[in-house]
């Protein structure tokens, strides 16, 4: 239980924190290094090219923090979740002009999509 406990404290800190340093070698990279940290599995869909970096950045913070509720939050995978109040998925998302939804029917897991806009 400690093990959990550390990982959902990691996740938030990368969650509200700066730009790390993993994201240098791609948003796929980065994530997958974040993930090695928790004890749940992830399913994970991310664009292969190269991103700008606002979009990087924000994708990374919305995984961080999707992962980091479901890890605190998860009823082994029985669906029924619903973002907290205080996530910043919402905002970071619109701050894009992107869209995002969470689907989580009851018995069939959760699913957590934001799509952000790749160009200008």
């Amino acid at each position: 239980m400690a093990k959990l406990g550390t990982a959902v404290a990691e996740l938030r800190q990368i969650a509200h924190g700066l730009r790390p340093a993993s994201l240098d070698d791609g948003l796929a990279v980065a994530v997958a290094a974040m993930l090695r940290t928790v004890p749940i599995t992830v399913d994970l869909d991310i664009c292969p090219d190269p991103l700008p970096d606002d979009v990087t950045l924000t994708a990374y913070y919305v995984v961080s923090e999707a992962v980091a509720n479901a890890v605190k939050h998860a009823d082994d995978g029985h669906g029924g979740a619903v973002l907290p109040p205080t996530s910043s998925i919402p905002d970071r998302v619109a701050a894009l002009r992107g869209t995002w939804r969470v689907d989580s029917e009851r018995g069939r897991g959760t699913i957590v999509e934001a799509a952000l806009p790749c160009a200008s």
